[in-house]
């Protein structure tokens, strides 16, 4: 899935017991450190609409696991979004979100793209604690 200036990447999920949910995010860009103005990607997190953190993408054209916590959430619903950051490198233009790597672990609950995982400790309260609504691909 490509991330852009002009396409943001979406996942709508529901937690149904408290967690601390991690994000494994396998990601490249069209960056190099070897290239003037083009040393990497920023990108935005946002979960229903407010402000995570950002993800530096700085592993150029090949894959890379980035895992990012999300803190501490309650059940409900939620939509994280991943958005182009404005402070990227001028000359990258765009990402590209891969597979996700699960952690054997943990609990992991598992998307194309995604995984969003509870610590083993929490294994008794996450047995099954999010559905997800599968992000559909831009036509």
């Amino acid at each position: 899935m490509e991330i852009s200036i002009q396409q943001d990447y979406r996942l709508s999920f529901t937690l149904e017991a408290p967690c601390f949910a991690e994000l494994h995010l396998t990601a490249r860009s069209e960056s190099d450190w070897c290239r003037t103005n083009g040393e990497s990607a920023l990108l935005q997190l946002t979960l229903n609409g407010i402000y995570n953190q950002d993800i530096v993408l700085f592993y150029g054209n090949r894959p890379l696991v980035y895992p990012r916590g999300l803190g501490w959430l309650e059940p409900g619903s939620y939509e994280l979004k991943l958005s182009w950051h404005p402070a990227s490198s001028p000359e990258v233009r765009r990402a590209f979100i891969e597979e996700a790597e699960s952690n054997g672990s943990r609990r992991t609950i598992r998307w194309p793209r995604f995984t969003v995982i509870c610590p083993s400790s929490m294994a008794e309260t996450c047995r099954t604690p999010m559905k997800a609504a599968l992000p559909t691909r831009p036509s």
